[in-house]
C-alpha cells in the first residue's frame, strides 16, 4: 500500500472515531452545561497519547505503517482537538463563566 494512502487511512480512522465519540458523549449528556467541558477534553486527551504510543511502536514502523501512525497523530490534533476547542468556546458563550 502506498504511504500516502496509509496516512489518509490513519487520519480518517482516528478522525472518525474521535468525532464519533465526541458526538456520542454529547448525545448521552442531556444537561446543557454540566460535564460538557470534560466530554470535549476526554477524547483528544485519549487519542493523542494513544496515537503517539502507536507511532513509537517499533514493529509498526518496521512493517511500513509509520505513515498510518502519523495520520492518527494529525487527526487527533487537527479535527478532534479543533472541534473540542470550538465546543468549549461555544459553552463559554452559552453557559456563562459562573455556571461551569
Amino acid at each position: 500500500m502506498h504511504p500516502v494512502l496509509r496516512f489518509v487511512l490513519g487520519f480518517a480512522l482516528c478522525a472518525g472515531v474521535g468525532l464519533g465519540l465526541m458526538w456520542l458523549l454529547g448525545a448521552i449528556n442531556t444537561e446543557q452545561c454540566k460535564y460538557r467541558t470534560i466530554g470535549f477534553l476526554v477524547v483528544p486527551l485519549i487519542l493523542g497519547p494513544l496515537s503517539i504510543g502507536l507511532a513509537a511502536n517499533r514493529r509498526m514502523i518496521e512493517n511500513g505503517w509509520g505513515p498510518f501512525n502519523v495520520g492518527m497523530i494529525a487527526a487527533s490534533v487537527f479535527p478532534v482537538l479543533w472541534k473540542a476547542v470550538l465546543g468549549i468556546a461555544a459553552l463559554n458563550g452559552l453557559c456563562g463563566k459562573g455556571t461551569m
